[in-house]
C-alpha cells in the first residue's frame, strides 16, 4: 500500500540477554519506509505509572522496575485482596494466565487513560515513550 509503517517491540529480556524480537526488527528496518524498535523495558505495560494503576483498582498498591512482569504482579495483587479460597499458588496455570491476560486489558485501556504528563515523565524519565511518537510525525511527515 506504500504507506509507511512502524512497529514497537516489548523487550521480553534485560540486557544484555538478545531481545525476543531483534531479528524481526532488524528485518523491518532494511524494508524502505518502514522503522521498527524494542522497548528499553520489559514490556509496554512497564510505562504505567503505579498510580494510573491504583486510580482504576485502588486496592492494587504495588512498585516495580522495568523488567517486572507488571501484568502478573497485578493480577497477585488482585487475587490476593480477594474473596477467593485459593491462594495464588494454588490457581491453575490456565486460570493465572486468564486472569493476567484480563489484566493486560485493563493496564492497556483503563490504566493508560489515567496516564498524564508528569506521570509518564515519572515512569519514563528518558522520555522513550516521546521519542515513539517523535519518531512517527517524522515518518508519517517524510513519507
Amino acid at each position: 500500500m506504500n504507506r509507511p509503517e512502524f512497529y514497537i517491540f516489548d523487550r521480553e529480556v534485560q540486557p544484555p540477554e538478545r531481545p525476543k524480537y531483534q531479528e524481526t526488527v532488524d528485518e523491518i528496518n532494511r524494508r524502505s519506509g518502514c522503522q521498527a524498535l524494542l522497548t528499553e523495558k520489559r514490556e509496554m505495560e512497564n510505562y504505567i505509572h503505579p498510580d494510573a494503576i491504583k486510580a482504576v483498582c485502588p486496592e492494587v498498591n504495588i512498585s516495580f522496575g522495568g523488567f517486572d512482569n507488571v501484568p502478573l504482579k497485578v493480577a497477585k495483587e488482585i487475587h490476593n485482596n480477594s474473596e477467593s479460597q485459593k491462594t495464588w499458588d494454588e490457581l491453575s496455570g490456565e486460570k493465572k494466565d486468564r486472569k493476567k491476560s484480563q489484566v493486560k486489558k485493563w493496564l492497556n485501556t483503563k490504566a493508560v487513560e489515567k496516564m498524564n504528563p508528569i506521570l509518564l515523565n515519572s515512569i519514563d524519565p528518558k522520555g522513550e515513550v516521546k521519542s515513539w511518537l517523535t519518531r512517527i510525525a517524522n515518518l508519517i511527515k517524510n513519507s
